[in-house]
């Protein structure tokens, strides 16, 4: 495994934070600065019940109640 520089390292994060194009791939899996096309969100990631059920549950396991 090649060992990345700090500023290496960072990089793919500064890109998914700043690039605007980003958010269209929601779900997309970055790697050295870029959309890896080989991957991207499995179907039930994207599913709004499941979204629904995990913003619940997670409410339950803090035990505070969050609106969005």
């Amino acid at each position: 495994m090649k060992m990345k520089t700090q500023s290496q390292g960072s990089a793919t994060m500064i890109v998914a934070a700043v690039d605007p194009g980003i958010p269209n791939r929601s779900g997309a899996y970055l790697a050295d600065c870029s959309v890896d096309p080989s991957t991207g969100a499995v179907e039930y990631a994207l599913d709004k019940d499941n979204a629904e059920r995990l913003w619940k549950l997670s409410e339950e396991l803090v035990g505070q109640k969050f609106s969005y």
